[in-house]
């Protein structure tokens, strides 16, 4: 029946093991389907922020639906920082330049977290761009350096040139023309090598504008076609309309720059008739429409230009683009000094002179300056002496600007050669800390060998012990058995006996006396009742004999009860005759043996079997008692010797003590020793009856 319910229960087990599995397996699908869900989600959105058929509004739109779905990630993985990164991208391409930075130094910051050092690198590229954009120069070259040194410990070919071309791209602004041009060419060699189409197209723009820079603008011309022919290979490049744009914008201001105003103004109507305003940065847009409303103002087609300076003006406004507002108040003073509005071109030269002092934008407040002096007369002296102490200033900040450039490179050059110094003692340290590592845990294995080697003899010495004490335990029962079986023999004996005795004895004796005596029935005179009498007689003989039978089925009984005293009174019988001792036992007649366990009868034989043998080894004792009692529902079991005794606290961790004291607690009793110098041992067991 056991069998039959166990079978049922291990296949309903496993049913329900499975069925537990494919619901866990089902909830792990659903959450990797939603994962997957979310996933394909903000990549979705990713893709559309990006895309130029678009407007800004669902760009922004779907921007702050990627940032919400990202901010529910809990974990700090690859794909989350990848993906803030991609956010902060476009951000930027939004012009978004504060939510920008915030989402590149929170990709920063996870990618320290993660000590992911690709992104990292990466990170200070982000953050560098974001003060290029506030033309906070010497900010945005720290961090360039820093990203370039990152990613030149990578062998990162790729990102290390990009941020070259940002680091040259500083020293075009600050007028390092032929640093910068070095550096470019030293970027567009690579970016050939390594297919970078991109790249190569900004490298080509940038030296273009590098060669306005020293005043060779037929040589710029020449690289910003190379930059316009190479936009064919970027067409599908989200920027794509953006980038050949500003190439048109660019070949206008070099035409301009050699005063051929009609072909600059062909250059920026293509610009803007190519452009969707939609689809291209604001600032591309204003800018081309600035630009070719200049060039119309120098062939004096003055309405025209004031109506675009305007119309820039107000883009400019709305994006909150403080150098093109600069520059559009500054086109509209010289708008207003060729219509000789002089109160006109004042006021919008001193607006730009204050905005772009305002901000640090110190060649604009020179220029605006410039064209003040000019104009107003009332404060030319003021204004020409500001004019002076500014140009002197500028040309001191290039200067420190050029030779902080340098510091960077040498302060973060010493920087990693200091952490590569340090990194070196690290590696030292850390060769040393393994090989003391190694050495201390070839020790420890060492000991844990030795310890094991020990405590599996140990283990070994104990199974053998417990395997003695079984064959023992084995032996006491076989005798117990062999008593038991004597017993029942002898009890068999001696019922067949009393049986014969009965039954030819008594009975034939009860069947005479019965038949002499029916004679009664039949006559009763004298003669037979006084030959009765001797039959009657006869009877008081029967009764003592059934008497005598009854005292021999007493006597069995006895024998049944006294099975295991019998055992205790041999054991004590054949030691102490061995060892020439005297012995006395007292064991309470009224202890019924056969109700107490097998298993506690051989523990107490075996204290006993004990005690007797350290009385031998130790206490050389002349005389043992024992004394068994039932007290209550107590078994009450003392022994006790005349020998020379011993200190309990010296020898409490004995073999022998444990032993008692370990059979004592498996019988759910208590042991107590008693023992003097001199004076004797008394061991009291006491057990549940």
């Amino acid at each position: 029946m056991n069998k039959v319910f166990l079978n049922f229960g291990k296949k309903n087990l496993n049913k329900y093991l499975i069925i537990i599995f494919l619901i866990f397996s089902s909830l792990f699908s659903c959450k990797k389907e939603i994962e997957m869900s979310d996933d394909i989600k903000i990549e979705k959105y990713l893709d559309s922020a990006n895309n130029p058929n678009y407007s800004a509004k669902d760009k922004e739109k779907h921007i702050r639906i990627i940032e919400n779905e990202l901010q529910k990630s809990t974990h700090n993985t690859s794909s989350l920082r990848e993906r803030y990164f991609k956010l902060a991208g476009r951000y930027y391409n939004l012009n978004d330049s504060e939510n920008y930075l915030r989402i590149s130094r929170l990709a920063f910051k996870l990618s320290k977290q993660a000590k992911d050092s690709t992104n990292i690198a990466k990170g200070y590229h982000y953050i560098g761009d974001y003060f290029y954009l506030k033309y906070k120069n010497d900010s945005a070259y720290y961090y360039f350096t820093k990203s370039e040194k990152n990613y030149e410990t990578l062998k990162k070919t790729k990102e290390l040139i990009r941020v070259k071309f940002s680091k040259a791209d500083i020293l075009l602004y600050e007028k390092d023309f032929s640093g910068a041009e070095v550096e470019f060419i030293k970027v567009l060699k690579i970016a050939k090598k390594i297919n970078d189409t991109r790249l190569v197209y900004d490298s080509y723009l940038n030296l273009g504008n590098v060669l306005i820079g020293l005043n060779s603008p037929d040589e710029a011309i020449t690289y910003y076609n190379k930059a316009l022919s190479t936009t064919s290979l970027l067409t599908k490049d989200p920027q794509y309309q953006s980038l050949k744009a500003q190439v048109y914008n660019f070949l206008g201001k070099a035409y301009a720059k050699k005063k051929a105003y009609h072909e600059a103004i062909v250059q920026y109507e293509e610009g803007l008739f190519f452009t969707d305003p939609e689809k291209i940065s604001s600032y591309t847009y204003s800018s081309l429409i600035s630009n070719k409303a200049y060039a119309e103002m120098q062939l004096d087609n003055l309405e025209i230009a004031e109506e675009k300076f305007y119309e820039s003006l107000a883009i400019r406004k709305k994006d909150n683009n403080i150098p093109g507002i600069v520059l559009s108040n500054i086109y509209l003073g010289e708008l207003y000094l060729y219509k000789k509005d002089i109160p006109k071109a004042i006021s919008f030269l001193k607006n730009a002179k204050q905005i772009a002092s305002k901000n640090k934008i110190l060649e604009e407040e020179l220029r605006a300056l410039r064209l003040l002096c000019k104009i107003d007369k009332k404060n030319r002296y003021d204004l020409y002496e500001e004019y002076i102490n500014l140009n002197d200033s500028i040309q001191t900040a290039e200067f420190n600007k050029r030779n902080s450039f340098a510091r960077i490179e040498y302060e973060t050059d010493e920087i990693l050669s200091e952490k590569k110094i340090i990194q070196e003692e690290k590696d030292q340290i850390s060769s040393q800390r393994w090989l003391i590592l190694f050495g201390s845990t070839g020790m420890i294995i060492l000991l844990i060998l030795l310890y094991n080697n020990k405590s599996q003899h140990s283990k070994n010495k104990q199974l053998q012990f417990e395997r003695e004490q079984q064959e023992s335990n084995e032996q006491i029962y076989k005798l117990m058995l062999q008593q038991q079986h004597l017993i029942n023999d002898t009890r068999q004996q001696e019922k067949k006996r009393i049986s014969q005795e009965l039954h030819d004895g008594v009975m034939s004796k009860l069947t005479s006396t019965r038949l002499n005596l029916f004679i009664l029935s039949k006559r009763q005179d004298t003669e037979t009742i006084q030959k009765c009498l001797k039959y009657i007689d006869n009877i008081q003989n029967i009764e003592k004999e059934l008497r005598n039978i009854s005292h021999d089925l007493n006597q069995d009984t006895f024998l049944e009860k006294e099975s295991f005293k019998l055992i205790i009174q041999n054991l004590f019988e054949d030691y102490c005759n061995a060892i020439n001792i005297e012995y006395i036992l007292e064991i309470d007649s009224n202890i019924v043996w056969e109700a107490i366990e097998a298993s506690v009868k051989i523990d107490i034989y075996r204290i006993l079997q004990e005690s007797l043998q350290n009385t031998y080894k130790y206490s050389h004792a002349t005389l043992v008692i024992l004394s068994i009692k039932k007290v209550l529902d107590r078994l009450i079991i003392d022994i006790e010797d005349n020998g020379v005794g011993f200190d309990i606290n010296k020898v409490k961790e004995g073999i022998g003590i444990k032993n008692i004291n370990s059979r004592a607690k498996s019988m759910n009793g208590e042991v107590k020793f008693y023992s003097t110098v001199n004076k004797g041992t008394h061991i009291n067991l006491s057990l549940p009856y």
